[in-house]
């Protein structure tokens, strides 16, 4: 008997989630809402093979009944109740125990309020460029560095002549497509440069500490000719310079202003006689 209920605790929910990018779509309304099953690239050929497990195992006797419940990005794609919760009388699950309904329902309501959030704040503090910029402007100090970075390029030659040469040709093409005009011009046999491009903190690359922040030195015996083109920069000059740090701060500002338009939007009645049962239990 123990075996069964584990078995049946294991087998009641089977559910796969994932982060949902709801890009515009339409919000998911509880259970009778429909996904588009070919754009979310769902397997229905698994979704078979959990049916008719379950289904086995409740033809068998290995256990009464089950429950599946399955998402992806968000939206259910698939839920469904097998065997009876009372073969005796032959009732179905979800009729005679309402505990398993509302378990369907907090899952759904949990996506739904899952995937609305990710629209409203999550996705949308990552994708707002325009937002993001402006509240780093408005913002910006909260986010200071406690000494400067490095902004610019690493070359890494094989010899000085390579290196000589390379710096010479940066001025003459455009700093757009200079990276491609270099591997171009000096990577046609073999790699004579390599290249890297980044804003540093102390510590954050052997070469430019080396180089630039004059710590410890630093050598490279396959391509020893280095040099660091570029600049210090004492503060962040836009988002993208510390865009972890601002994107958190954003989405906390969007979640906070969507809950302050939620309240002045909606009004919130507490039934103090439900709370009180809420409280006691």
């Amino acid at each position: 008997m123990r075996m069964k209920k584990l078995l049946f605790i294991g087998l009641t929910l089977i559910m796969a989630s994932c982060i949902s990018n709801s890009g515009g779509k339409k919000q998911p309304q509880a259970f009778q809402y429909q996904p588009n099953i070919k754009q979310l690239k769902v397997d229905t050929a698994r979704l078979e093979k959990i049916d008719h497990l379950l289904q086995d195992y409740v033809d068998q006797g290995i256990i009464p009944h089950a429950l599946t419940f399955v998402a992806k990005n968000g939206h259910v794609i698939h839920h469904k109740t097998f065997g009876m919760r009372n073969v005796e009388k032959q009732i179905a699950l979800e009729k005679e125990h309402p505990e398993y309904r509302n378990l369907l329902r907090e899952y759904s309501d949990g996506l739904l309020l899952f995937d609305i959030s990710n629209e409203e704040v999550w996705n949308k503090a990552s994708t707002d460029l325009d937002g993001l910029e402006n509240f780093f402007e408005a913002n910006k100090e909260n986010y200071k560095w406690e000494s400067p970075r490095f902004r610019g390029k690493v070359l890494h030659c094989s010899d000085e002549k390579i290196l000589a040469e390379a710096e010479k040709f940066m001025k003459t093409v455009s700093k757009d497509s200079v990276d491609i005009q270099l591997r171009r011009k000096f990577n046609k046999d073999k790699v004579e440069i390599k290249i890297e491009n980044g804003l540093y903190a102390p510590g954050a690359n052997k070469a430019v500490d080396a180089y630039i922040f004059k710590k410890e030195a630093y050598t490279d015996n396959t391509y020893p000719a280095i040099a660091c083109v570029g600049e210090l920069v004492a503060a962040p000059e836009s988002y993208k310079d510390v865009r972890g740090p601002v994107t958190a701060d954003y989405q906390n500002y969007l979640e906070e202003e969507w809950i302050k338009s939620l309240r002045n939007k909606y009004k919130v009645i507490i039934n103090q006689e439900v709370l009180k049962t809420v409280k006691s239990n």
